[in-house]
């Protein structure tokens, strides 16, 4: 998951918030998983992602 680069006008005010919001699909994808029977676990190493964008978090969903 990966989230676009802010500029510097918008950084300051929705920065946080789009890493709360970025929490929040993150937990909903564990849940679905989870509800499906399936594992998801997730890396936070940094990793390669789009040109303009910034690497959040990688998952990996497993059957159980």
């Amino acid at each position: 998951m990966s989230r676009k680069k802010l500029n510097l006008l918008k950084a300051p005010f929705y920065g946080k918030m789009n890493q709360i919001d970025i929490g929040i699909a993150l937990f909903h994808l564990w849940l679905s998983g989870n509800h499906q029977g399936k594992v998801v676990s997730y890396s936070f190493d940094k990793d390669a992602a789009p040109n303009g964008y910034e690497f959040m978090a990688k998952a990996k969903i497993s059957m159980n």
